[in-house]
């Protein structure tokens, strides 16, 4: 999967589905566009595009074109779909299922291919050391959905990883998922809570609003 945003002429296109994309040898491929930022004329500025690379990529690199036209619909045979019910998103992409809940383990509650799962969930998850080498795993607190697409569907996890009455930090994480891929990109950040302490204005390392942690670490295990 290619994620990529690109800029865009003023005036040139209103609508971002009336771009395509084209392979080397002039095949249109599946194209999701999303318009990020307008010109003062309402014309798109930025799009943030998603399609996928097919086809041997190793020996040399591959050439993709952008242009005006109607983006190919192949991807609708394996069209991602998206349920939610009780805090829980089921996310099904044509070749694997997840599910991410709140209250779950991080980043999934389950993971399956062909109906056979592909993660042991209780031993996988978000795994942090602190300061005095206590270990603390991520909790899931809220799972949304934050972006639907026909290729790329986008679930924003939020979390806390420490004691509960007071976390050591917390965490955001947006889960992408993709058409037809079990594949999945996970972008995370890590937050302090506390606020800085800032004397006369100066910021200073290690001042006692700081969170110290020895390592973090994403734990996958195979069942």
């Amino acid at each position: 999967p290619v994620t990529i945003g690109v800029p865009l002429p003023r005036g040139r296109f209103h609508d971002a589905s009336q771009l395509s994309v084209i392979d080397e040898e002039g095949v249109s491929v599946p194209l999701q566009a999303i318009p990020t930022e307008w010109w003062p004329d309402e014309s798109v500025r930025w799009a943030l595009l998603d399609f996928h690379v097919t086809g041997p990529t190793a020996a040399g690199s591959r050439q993709y074109t952008l242009q005006a036209g109607s983006p190919s619909d192949a991807f609708r045979a394996s069209r991602l779909t998206v349920a939610e019910a009780g805090g829980s998103i089921l996310v099904e992409t044509g070749a694997a299922r997840f599910r991410l809940q709140a209250g779950g383990d991080f980043p999934f509650a389950d993971a399956t291919v062909g109906g056979r799962p592909v993660l042991d969930v209780t031993r996988s998850g978000l795994i942090v050391t602190g300061a005095t080498g206590a270990v603390w795993r991520a909790r899931v607190t809220r799972a949304s959905v934050e972006e639907r697409g026909d290729l790329r569907t986008t679930v924003r996890l939020e979390g806390t990883v420490g004691p509960a009455h007071r976390p050591l930090v917390d965490l955001i994480a947006r889960v992408h998922f993709y058409s037809g891929s079990a594949t999945t990109r996970v972008a995370l950040t890590l937050r302090n809570p506390r606020r800085a302490r800032r004397p006369q204005g100066f910021w200073e390392l290690g001042d006692s609003g700081s969170v110290y942690m020895r390592a973090a670490s994403l734990h996958l295990a195979l069942p």
